[in-house]
């Protein structure tokens, strides 16, 4: 696999001895073209080949094992690289649920029928099947590879059914999140924001990072519980650990809107 040997005897879905970089170079239309590692080294230089594997790998193991410690195994992923100022950064899509394939703990080594995630959604949707949710999967119906007992999709949430929240009562705890970039991702938003703002004379500006804030009310939680929660909730929803940072603060409501 990518000019690598893989051990004989290997069944389907079964896992690798250690993790395998199989680089592949971005084409201007179609799929992208796996390559060696080797054809990498002679077009690139081995020194920035080498950081491109390990940097790879590193996210990887990284991402492996927040999984698992949601019962999930990380089967594969992609990641894509740039360089702004001859300095090597991530970009685009990294760890989006589109660009890695899961399976459940009890799949691994579980040969063709293993529950690929990915690969079940793509074989109902190109059975036809365009909605999510209960529709998509009828009684009888092909999942990947045409299994019956595919893996049960969620069934669609409406915007019309979710609760709408109605101000704040006395009780709830306001948190205020914020999420952004961790320092060595590159965030290309924040690079034009401080390009725009150096041509706007403010030259003192050195970088800026743009991510998002998030409010949430719980009711009936000590601000202590409430502590523990939100983090909870950022770890395990709210933000990506692999790449990127949080923190939250506080406010306890007063009775007032």
């Amino acid at each position: 696999m990518a000019g690598e040997p893989l051990p004989a005897g290997l069944r389907e879905s079964e896992r690798l001895p250690e993790p395998i970089f199989t680089p592949a170079t971005k084409a201007d239309t179609g799929h992208d073209e796996n390559v060696t590692l080797d054809r990498v080294r002679s077009e690139i230089g081995g020194e920035l080949a080498d950081a491109l594997r390990d940097t790879s790998l590193r996210l990887y193991a990284a991402a492996t094992d927040h999984a698992e410690r949601h019962g999930l195994i990380l089967a594969d992923t992609k990641f894509e690289f740039g360089l702004i100022d001859d300095r090597l950064v991530l970009i685009d899509e990294a760890l989006h649920p589109g660009q890695l394939a899961l399976l459940g703990s009890r799949d691994l080594g579980g040969g063709p029928d293993a529950a690929l995630l990915r690969q079940a959604v793509r074989a109902r949707l190109a059975g036809g099947q365009q909605r999510l949710g209960p529709r998509l999967a009828p009684a009888g119906a092909a999942g990947r590879r045409g299994r019956a007992d595919a893996p049960a999709l969620p069934d669609r949430v409406r915007a019309a059914d979710r609760p709408r929240p109605a101000g704040r009562r006395e009780g709830q705890v306001r948190a205020r999140v914020v999420v952004v970039p961790k320092p060595v991702v590159n965030d290309p938003q924040g690079v034009t924001v401080r390009q725009g703002l150096n041509a706007l004379g403010f030259a003192e500006v050195a970088d800026v990072r743009i991510g998002k804030y998030i409010e949430v009310s719980l009711d009936g939680e000590s601000v202590e519980s409430a502590r523990s929660r939100v983090d909870e909730m950022c770890r395990r929803l709210l933000a990506n650990q692999v790449i990127e940072d949080y923190r939250f603060e506080l406010d306890p409501s007063d009775g007032g809107p």
